[in-house]
């Protein structure tokens, strides 16, 4: 694949991702009762699906959904500094409970998430028979 399509299929996948990650913070802006910003801990674990899928379904390192996916679209609507710096944010305010917290859930459900994504990629490229090449 030239250079400049990879590039493009990236560029298009970061916007996307960017553009969807900004939404659904705007629908969740303030955290619910408890301190934890769901908006930042949803967009983690869907994206890690979301990986996780591609990782599974795109076995080729070349192809441009796989550089669209993994590259662009999870690296624009994946939130990982920001939860990095929400989960200072708590240390420096005092509040190691809901730091850990946040860093628990966020590691255990996108774990569960990208394992999950990976399994139905697998799934998927193992129904699509001679469709694969």
């Amino acid at each position: 694949m030239p250079t400049c399509t990879r590039m493009f299929m990236i560029a298009i996948g970061s916007m996307v991702g960017g553009i969807l990650r900004w939404e659904i913070a705007t629908l969740s802006p303030v955290s619910i009762n408890t301190g934890i910003v769901w908006s930042t801990l949803f967009v983690n674990v869907v994206g890690s699906c979301a990986i996780g899928l591609a990782a599974g379904r795109f076995r080729s390192s070349d192809s441009s959904a796989r550089h669209f996916v993994m590259t662009g679209f999870c690296g624009g609507f994946t939130t990982f500094s920001l939860f990095s710096l929400e989960s200072l944010l708590f240390l420096m305010r005092g509040q190691p409970g809901l730091a850990a917290a946040n860093i628990m859930l966020s590691l255990l459900l996108c774990l569960v998430a990208v394992w999950l994504g990976f399994r139905i990629g697998q799934g998927l490229t193992a129904g699509a028979g001679d469709a694969r090449s």
